[in-house]
C-alpha cells in the first residue's frame, strides 16, 4: 500500500489528531447534503477521504489532484465503484464545460497559485443550477489574529478579497463561517 507523509496540512485518516481531523470532515459532512443522488468533481482531493464520503451518497463523483503519490493511496484506500481519482492541474480542469451538478473545493484555493483561473474553472464545469462549494481560510483570522503564516499557502484572502473573487464568477453566492471564521 502507498504511503503519503503526513506534513500537518494534507489530512490524512488518522494521523495529526482530533483538531485536524475535525477542520476537515466536516467541510465534507456539509458538502454531502448538497451531493446526495448528484455527480460530485472534488478539486484538490488529497489522499481521497473526502471523495469517498461524497460517493456513499452522490451518484457518482470524480476527485482531482495534481499529487500522483496522494492518487494512488486514495484508489487504494478509498477506492469505490462511482468514485474515480483523476490527475489533473485545477486550473485547467480535464472537463467539458456544465459537467457537474455539485462541485466541491475545499481548503484548496489557498494552495493554487493560478487562483482566479480556479474559480474561473469551477464555475465552467458546474451546471446551470447547480452548486459550487469552496472552503478557504479567512487571512485575518486564521494568519493575522495568530501572528501566524503556513508554508504552504501561496495566498490567503481576506473576506472582502474571496467577495470580490466570487463576484467575478457567479451571480449567486451566499457565505457561511464555521464559527472560526476561517
Amino acid at each position: 500500500m502507498s504511503v503519503v507523509e503526513f506534513t500537518g496540512e494534507r489530512y490524512v485518516p488518522g494521523t495529526g489528531g482530533f483538531q485536524i481531523a475535525y477542520e476537515h470532515l466536516h467541510r465534507y459532512l456539509f458538502a454531502a447534503r448538497w451531493a446526495a443522488g448528484k455527480s460530485v468533481l472534488d478539486v484538490g482531493t488529497g489522499v481521497g477521504y473526502g471523495a469517498s464520503m461524497l460517493a456513499q451518497v452522490a451518484q457518482c463523483v470524480c476527485a482531482v489532484d495534481r499529487d500522483a503519490s496522494s492518487l494512488r493511496y486514495a484508489r487504494e484506500t478509498f477506492g469505490r465503484d462511482n468514485l474515480f481519482f483523476i490527475q489533473a492541474d485545477a486550473s485547467h480542469l480535464p472537463f467539458r464545460s456544465r459537467s457537474f451538478d455539485v462541485v466541491a473545493a475545499l481548503e484548496v484555493l489557498e494552495h493554487v497559485t493560478e487562483q482566479e483561473g480556479l474559480v474561473r474553472e469551477l464555475a465552467r464545469v458546474a451546471r446551470p443550477g447547480g452548486a459550487v462549494l469552496i472552503s478557504t481560510p479567512n487571512r485575518a483570522t486564521y494568519s493575522d489574529a495568530r501572528d501566524y503564516s503556513n508554508p504552504y499557502h501561496v495566498r490567503e484572502f481576506y473576506r472582502d478579497e474571496f467577495l470580490l473573487l466570487l463576484k467575478k464568477h457567479f451571480r449567486h453566492f451566499s457565505l457561511s463561517s464555521t464559527g472560526r471564521d476561517r
